[in-house]
């Protein structure tokens, strides 16, 4: 098959950004608990390496789960180049696109409030979390979006080299000044006080002191708060760049040229990471700068693997499913996790408990698993169907 040249699908909306999200998404939509499910049937146990991987990590390290979120994010921004050439070529003013920006914004916090509890007002109000996934995508997409209409690459590339380099600068030097009177969460004792630690960071500690309501670690440290989210634009930061690189038209930079030059590019920046993480480690709860370098090359190596395949060699049968889930990625986000309740276990438990009864353990487990993900694929391929996606 002829590689398509990139000026044939840069007009659209490419199909990778859709397969690429939809595979993330399928992580938390089931395949995690399927793959260890797997595993314990198949002999390996519940903590081989795929099964690990299927898990995120207890404080510093990173496993396949921790770059979930950071992909997303990632993509969050690849869109962006394509979604603001259409707006101003329907004639939208910086104006009108800054309101639909604000719009979105709102739109994901309202989401947050109602995913981490808003709905459960029985609970009191110091039970709702302010921080959530749904808003740090939104805070992060909106700046990187603003910086790109702005600014060119250099000045957004030093914007990011300033984020990440002053979190680490702060990060490493300022230990939180309540960190020796907090109790450390049992699991987390080994980690002790230091400045990467859950009680010692000083973005923990900034949480402690602004942010209302309950956090991740109760009492100690919210994943979605404050500091750290000025090193997480840099997701959907390095996404739009690669966006506007999937969109440039110049003489002899094929499909192809701009998937190897995107793979190494991803590879050097995970390299940067893995080097990083010697003396800043990777830490997804505090977001350390060495995360975000290595999580920003892995989300930029899988988008140019995916780019190549599907975009440019235009091999798409397989992509199906993928997209069906990555086009509704945020609602089945939501069902999962709407104020702490997982509205798709319902479902699943009545249509493929009883099939799952009738296996040993390990293979039941194994039906079950398959059972949710497919139940929770179903309701995505019926909202596809009729065309209805939850956008923010």
């Amino acid at each position: 098959m002829s590689e398509m040249g990139s000026s044939d699908r840069t007009a659209g909306r490419l199909m990778s950004i859709d397969t690429l999200r939809g595979a993330d998404m399928s992580l938390i939509m089931g395949v995690q608990r399927l793959v260890i499910a797997l595993s314990v049937w198949m002999g390996f146990g519940e903590h081989s390496w795929a099964a690990d991987q299927m898990r995120h990590v207890v404080w510093h390290g990173w496993h396949m789960m921790d770059g979930v979120f950071p992909v997303f994010m990632f993509v969050s921004g690849l869109s962006w180049p394509f979604s603001h050439a259409k707006q101003r070529e329907r004639g939208m003013t910086s104006g009108e696109i800054w309101a639909k920006i604000g719009k979105r914004v709102l739109t994901l916090f309202l989401l947050g409030l109602v995913c981490e509890g808003i709905l459960r007002i029985d609970r009191g109000w110091d039970a709702l979390r302010i921080g959530s996934v749904f808003f740090r995508i939104g805070i992060c997409w909106a700046v990187a979006a603003g910086l790109s209409m702005y600014f060119g690459v250099k000045t957004r590339l030093a914007v990011a080299a300033v984020l990440l380099l002053g979190y680490w600068a702060i990060t490493a030097n300022i230990v939180a000044p309540d960190a020796l009177t907090l109790a450390i969460p049992e699991h987390l004792d080994e980690f002790g006080r230091g400045p990467y630690s859950v009680v010692g960071n000083i973005s923990g500690f900034i949480d402690r002191t602004i942010l209302p309501g309950r956090y991740r670690y109760p009492g100690v440290l919210d994943t979605q708060g404050t500091l750290s989210t000025l090193p997480a634009i840099c997701f959907p930061l390095f996404g739009t760049l690669a966006g506007e690189f999937v969109r440039l038209k110049k003489d002899g930079l094929t499909g192809t040229r701009k998937s190897l030059l995107m793979l190494a590019t991803g590879l050097c920046f995970a390299g940067i990471g893995l080097l990083w993480s010697t003396v800043m480690p990777f830490n997804r709860s505090i977001w350390t700068s060495s995360h975000i370098m290595f999580s920003s090359g892995y989300a930029l190596t899988l988008f140019s693997i995916f780019y190549w395949i599907v975009d440019v060699k235009g091999w798409r049968g397989w992509t199906f499913p993928l997209r069906v889930i990555g086009m509704n990625s945020l609602l089945i986000f939501l069902l999962q996790h709407m104020s702490g309740v997982n509205l798709m276990n319902v479902p699943a438990h009545a249509f493929f408990d009883g099939v799952a009864n009738l296996f040993p353990k390990a293979a039941g487990d194994v039906v079950f698993a398959a059972g949710y993900v497919l139940t929770c694929w179903l309701l995505l391929w019926f909202l596809y169907r009729k065309n209805t996606f939850l956008k923010a």
